[in-house]
């Protein structure tokens, strides 16, 4: 497949995906994913990415919907939900890897058959965390859970997840909203070619953080992607990859300043002075 196709491919999926966009004051519902019944927020196997922590706010609202009618937040049932005690869910996380003897509870909850037309869910928070075998050992039960159960993956970073895992599911894509509006004078210096001085000043400014940097990256492949479908430069192919290389090597804790002088200077070179 030569370079371009790839491109318009990678354009045309990102393009399909903004289609569907799912709005809250925290999140931003950016894109679904999947070869199982496509937009179906109620497949049995998703994985959804995001920042962590509003991630996890993002599902309890979800599932307060799916078993409060109303959806009130103030109900028995509701507040349950909210404090992660709810009969019918089985939150799993992780202090480091994933063990087989973690995931025991879940194995011995799918051996018991729901009542009719009772959904039960299993939320594996950190699934990048997720070993060959703990994630072999889910296959099967992913795939073709028994009626009623439901899974939903937990991470920040897609490709974090292993491929068996991810070919199983739904994937939805959730961002902070305004954050690319809030951080674009940052980003226009991975547009056009900029004084060094002057990117400085807007890294101290923007700060992003490493969840903020990685959805940033992703903006910028987006951005890069749909210039290269107008005009396939060869320099444009180099900054894609350049971009592509970093995603795959995200800022460690502590260490996006680093991580962004090491983008800046690697694709300085290949842009273009602005009109």
């Amino acid at each position: 497949m030569t370079f371009g196709l790839k491109i318009k491919k990678m354009f045309l999926f990102l393009m399909a995906q903004s289609q569907q966009k799912y709005s809250r004051k925290k999140l931003k519902f950016i894109s679904t994913i999947g070869y199982r019944k496509k937009n179906s927020m109620n497949n049995p196997a998703q994985l959804w990415i995001g920042n962590q922590q509003l991630l996890k706010q993002e599902v309890i609202l979800f599932l307060q919907k799916q078993f409060c009618p109303r959806s009130c937040h103030t109900c028995i049932t509701c507040n349950k939900i909210q404090e992660l005690q709810h009969h019918n869910l089985m939150w799993i996380s992780p202090d480091k890897q994933y063990t087989l003897n973690l995931l025991e509870p879940l194995f011995e909850k799918l051996s018991f058959a729901n009542a009719m037309q009772e959904s039960f869910f299993f939320i594996l928070e950190r699934a990048d965390l997720l070993t060959t075998a703990c994630a072999n050992s889910l296959l099967k039960s992913v795939e073709e859970p028994p009626t009623g159960y439901n899974f939903i993956f937990l991470a920040q970073r897609t490709d974090a997840i292993l491929p068996t895992i991810k070919s199983r599911c739904i994937t939805k894509v959730f961002h902070e909203e305004k954050l690319e509006t809030t951080h674009e004078p940052f980003l226009q210096h991975f547009k056009v070619k900029t004084e060094p001085l002057s990117f400085l000043q807007a890294l101290e400014t923007a700060q992003p953080n490493e969840q903020e940097s990685i959805e940033l990256i992703d903006s910028l492949l987006h951005y890069w992607s749909t210039q290269y479908l107008k005009n396939q430069q060869k320099k444009i192919e180099q900054i894609i990859a350049k971009l592509q290389q970093a995603i795959k090597k995200p800022p460690m804790p502590g260490g996006s300043k680093i991580f962004w002088k090491n983008v800046y200077l690697s694709l300085n070179s290949h842009l273009g002075k602005q009109n």
